[in-house]
């Protein structure tokens, strides 16, 4: 975990043996930062087999193969988007995401949230279930209606 953490204050570009699924991946990252969340630890990171910013289980880390010669981040997109969350689910998103407080709502917040890989906040919002509501943007509310409505096509 150590060394871990120093790549991440440093920002080092490294090669790692990752396990996914049980298959061994050799995969070229840059940590960003360590979190610990639901009992494990998760390393943030650039993740040049995916192209976008991920985190990666800690305990799936083999080794860290080699370091290489410094790579230059792209420049991602910092998205945006509004929700209403329960009071009581606000730490969820705050250990996360930047977020601003835009509306206090009683039992609910507005909240702004800021964030870089849509794939995650998408799983947030969905494992958060009717704590929360996306008001904005339209396409991104849309998209977790779509995904509701297919899940409950399954259920039929």
């Amino acid at each position: 975990l150590q060394q871990i953490n120093d790549l991440c204050k440093q920002k080092t570009y490294v090669n790692i043996l990752y396990s996914s699924k049980n298959v061994l991946k050799n995969i070229n990252i840059v940590p960003l930062f360590m979190k610990y969340e639901n009992e494990s630890t998760y390393v943030w990171t650039y993740n040049e087999l995916h192209e976008n910013y991920s985190y990666l289980n800690v305990k799936r880390i083999k080794k860290i193969n080699k370091i290489l010669p410094e790579k230059q981040l792209p420049n991602f997109s910092i998205y945006k988007i509004v929700l209403k969350v329960k009071k009581e689910i606000l730490d969820s998103f705050n250990a996360d995401y930047k977020i601003k407080i835009i509306e206090d709502l009683g039992n609910y917040l507005k909240i702004e949230v800021e964030y870089l890989n849509e794939f995650y906040i998408i799983q947030k919002i969905l494992k958060a279930m009717d704590n929360v509501e996306v008001i904005e943007p339209l396409d991104m509310r849309k998209q977790i209606i779509q995904k509701l409505q297919n899940m409950m096509e399954l259920y039929r």
